[in-house]
């Protein structure tokens, strides 16, 4: 880890919490006894801070690295270890819990502990280090411009370990001695000044000048969103008493409301966020709660949420896939018409491959759960047909609740069950239907939970259903008006939440079912909903945009006109304005309509993937599929499209849609494009909202005035995709309801050579495949 050049000794520590590459100067005088020195950051005096070092005899120095890791300098001594010494790392993990918490640290000779993660302020993804580093940048800023009028800094509550600079002096003379608290370590500093230029542009003095200023928030961002406005909330207190003279009610009327409303009580007395001028706002959103969804229907499509038990299964299950090669040996042709009738066994060949992802199924678990597997492996797999059910239906339940996870393994899953389901590949089954929230308390006898009843809460009838919805519904940041609701707005809808959550329980628990039985039934019922919000969000603030920059009829401008032509730019359609416009809003809708019946047509999936009528193996044009009927999703998806053709006047473009052919082989190639519409569209959505944070920021606002401005970009990029996202264009597209699709792949996959490019970069877009693990 050392080596000596000349008259220099270099440290090279590869280490989690300090890998910078450190040099230390030898002195030209040797010591007679052993002296201790540090190499690090410097100081300013010439001296360096950081690593402990030991020179003895004038020798080249030794560095004492961590007893745990051996690869970083130590930094603390614990002496309840018997004098291990610990890089700050180590020591964090090492002495997390147990009695090992207790131990108390004593940092070596001439060690700075600040560059040794030992202070949550110090490491990165703790709101210490955020909240640390946006209070230094704003005093930054501050003592830069001493003109200004002082902004009293975001208030928390931070433990007594993380200090916070209160004035430019303080933070002055930290940064003399602590160079971490003058710079963003660990961040990117261009983040933290978007969000500072953002808050400190709401406090200006031209917008003071429009409005009387007010208190800020105490509550700091939890996320880069655009600034609060300077109307803070009043105290809630007064709001109420002036709420409860104008509307007469006496404390004897409150008292015999239900407790669960108290907290809406309280949210719609909060005054809402008076917006000043020019300050970024989010696009207006609709209501997304829902209100008129039979409850009994949706239980019926989503999945119940995985306990810990199964958690584990699942993860013996990951491993089974990341291991087997099943796809490999049996998705294999003889030419492109599928398996050849002489010289293939491919049953033979399928139950192999089957009987080794049990034996890798069994061999895991035994791995993993000596105790309760071993009853297990004693048995033969015929069987453990039970067991095998339970980890294959929690594998497919997984990928239902979480779309974005096993992308690289339910494929594999799934072929292997549409063989498993052949009784001459294997003589017992190994699947079973999912296990839904319906089924779920159907097996408690507890469907009453999903009636529509009356409950009686402190004398006063409620609605079981509306208790239910509150219970079930997802909080959003946003308001309907596109303002980021008031902290005390959310806690408020969080507190009736809980409580129509806990009156719920009240009433149905019984010893059938049990507290926890319940939560989980409404916890999952909760994911769903929050799942759908986050899914049809994308499309809704997409329509949003089509309707505010672009007119349904007779642009005024070129820069308003969505007219494409067939063979130019690419486009394999020929549509005028006015109909290009009502093709893109359709597709849209339709979009919308599909991500809203998301779990339904995923249960769907999976009844024709599996269905016993078997498949096909034969080249579609984009390699070897499995081509296979889907009629359960045919039918759901026609429902779906009349519904949306009913609401417009006048399709445009055909109304196909395509399955068991070339096009859309099977049902899994259906569901995995429709998963793709929020990773399509959530980014775009969030590039053109995040324009007027790049134009405020003085650091990018010239890249954006090159543009034009944030409007003239944002209707240019939003114009580009409404146009080329919906030409027609693609492998298999056209103006077939999977060829809408096919053509924003298309387009997703050109946006590197786009002449906007660099605007999407400085945005933080990242891309729109995400993560495959």
């Amino acid at each position: 880890m050392s080596s000596q050049n000349g008259g220099e000794t270099t440290l090279s520590p590869t280490a989690t919490g300090s890998s910078s590459t450190t040099t230390a100067s030898s002195t030209s005088t040797s010591t007679s006894t052993s002296t201790s020195t540090s190499t690090g950051a410097d100081n300013g005096t010439g001296t360096t801070r950081g690593t402990s070092m030991m020179v003895v005899d004038g020798s080249a120095p030794v560095v004492e690295y961590c007893v745990e890791c051996e690869d970083v300098p130590a930094a603390v001594v614990c002496d309840q270890c018997g004098g291990d010494k610990f890089c700050g790392l180590c020591f964090r993990f090492q002495h997390r819990k147990g009695n090992r918490a207790t131990h108390t640290r004593r940092p070596l000779s001439g060690v700075d502990l600040s560059l040794h993660a030992i202070d949550p302020k110090f490491i990165e993804g703790t709101t210490e280090h955020f909240v640390h580093n946006l209070n230094a940048a704003l005093a930054e800023q501050e003592q830069q411009r001493p003109q200004r009028q002082k902004k009293p800094k975001l208030n928390t509550d931070q433990p007594s370990n993380t200090t916070t600079p209160t004035s430019a002096a303080s933070t002055t003379a930290t940064t003399e001695t602590t160079p971490a608290t003058s710079t963003v370590t660990g961040s990117n500093p261009a983040v933290i000044t978007q969000l500072v230029s953002a808050y400190q542009d709401a406090d200006s003095p031209s917008r003071q000048s429009e409005g009387t200023p007010t208190e800020v928030s105490s509550t700091p961002p939890t996320a880069p969103l655009p600034p609060p406005a300077p109307e803070a909330t009043r105290a809630v207190k007064d709001d109420e008493n002036e709420e409860g003279d104008e509307s007469g009610e006496t404390e004897s009327d409150s008292d015999n409301k239900p407790s669960w409303l108290t907290p809406w009580s309280l949210a719609s007395k909060i005054k809402p966020h008076t917006v000043k001028k020019n300050s970024p706002r989010f696009p207006k959103h609709v209501d997304m709660t829902e209100t008129n969804v039979d409850m009994v229907e949706l239980s019926k499509w989503v999945p119940v949420r995985l306990v810990e038990k199964e958690r584990r299964l699942l993860g013996m299950l990951e491993g089974v896939l990341d291991i087997s090669e099943y796809t490999d040996h049996v998705d294999v042709a003889g030419d492109d018409y599928g398996w050849r009738a002489q010289g293939w066994e491919k049953d033979k060949i399928i139950s192999q491959q089957l009987m080794e992802v049990l034996a890798l199924a069994c061999g895991l678990y035994l791995a993993g759960d000596y105790t309760a597997a071993r009853n297990v492996v004693r048995k033969a797999f015929k069987e453990n047909a039970d067991f095998f059910q339970d980890i294959f239906e929690i594998g497919r339940r997984f990928k239902i609740l979480n779309p974005d996870k096993m992308r690289t393994t339910y494929g594999k899953l799934m072929h292997l069950l549409q063989d498993a389901v052949c009784p001459h590949n294997l003589n017992f089954s190994v699947v079973k239907p999912i296990r839904t929230v319906h089924a779920f308390l159907q097996q408690h006898g507890a469907l009453g939970v999903l009636g529509n009843c009356s409950v009686s809460v402190n004398g006063t009838s409620i609605d079981n259903l509306e208790l239910l919805r509150r219970a079930t519904h997802s909080i959003s940041q946003i308001g309907l008006d596109g303002v980021p609701k008031p902290r005390e707005v959310l806690d408020a809808e969080a507190a009736m939440k809980t409580e129509a959550v806990n009156t719920l329980c009240a009433t149905h628990c019984s010893a059938s079912l049990t507290v926890d039985d319940l939560k989980l039934a409404l916890d999952s019922l909760a994911d769903a909903n929050a799942y759908l919000v986050t899914n049809r969000d994308p499309v809704d603030r997409m329509i949003h945009y089509l309707e505010k920059y672009f007119p349904a009829h007779s642009p005024s401008e070129a820069t308003e006109d969505l007219q494409i032509q067939c063979g130019m730019e690419g486009s394999h359609l020929s549509h005028s304005h006015s109909d290009q416009y009502r093709f893109v809003k359709q597709s849209m809708m339709l979009w919308r309509e599909v991500q809203h019946n998301m779990f339904k047509l995923w249960i769907l999936a999976d009844e024709d993937l599996l269905s016993p009528a078997g498949y096909r193996l034969c080249n579609t044009g984009q390699g070897m599929n499995r081509v296979q009927p889907a009629p359960n999703i045919s039918r759901a998806m026609s429902s779906i499209l009349g519904r949306v053709q009913s609401r417009v006047s006048g399709w445009v473009g055909l109304s196909v849609v395509h399955l068991g052919d070339r096009d859309v082989p099977n049902a899994l190639f259906f569901i995995d494009k429709y998963t793709q519409v929020p990773r399509i569209l959530g980014p775009i959505a969030r590039v053109v909202e995040r324009l007027d944070l790049l134009s405020a920021n003085p650091h990018t606002n010239k890249l954006i005035q090159l543009a034009g401005g944030p409007d003239v970009a944002r209707k240019f990029i939003l114009r580009d995709f409404f146009r080329s996202g919906f030409d027609g264009s693609g492998s298999d597209g056209g103006s077939c309801v999977d060829g809408r699709l096919t053509s924003s792949w298309n387009w997703c996959s050109k946006v590197e050579k786009k002449t906007y490019y660099p605007l999407l970069l400085a945005t933080g877009f990242e891309g729109f495949d995400g993560s495959f693990r």
